[in-house]
């Protein structure tokens, strides 16, 4: 999955979500790229595809397709 610009979403990247809420993407279910804490074997049985995203406003939020309004704030190194 890609950001508007083009840039690839990464596991451990804090985004800016829609609504103002942040969140940091846990796992990218596309490439299997998934942050340590994150249990993927626990998922991968329900999706195949997109982003799982932990928002300190509303906890998991599991989206099939980014969100036009994805902007990212700052990248793990």
């Amino acid at each position: 999955m890609k950001y508007q610009d083009g840039s690839e979403i990464r596991a451990g990247d804090e985004i800016l979500l829609d609504g103002g809420m942040t969140g940091v993407v846990l796992c990218c279910f596309d490439s299997s790229e998934y942050t340590p804490e994150f249990d993927y074997d626990n998922w991968i049985d329900l999706f195949k595809t997109g982003l799982m995203v932990d928002s300190d406003q509303i906890g998991l939020i599991y989206y099939s397709e980014p969100d036009l309004e994805f902007e990212l704030v700052s990248r793990k190194k």
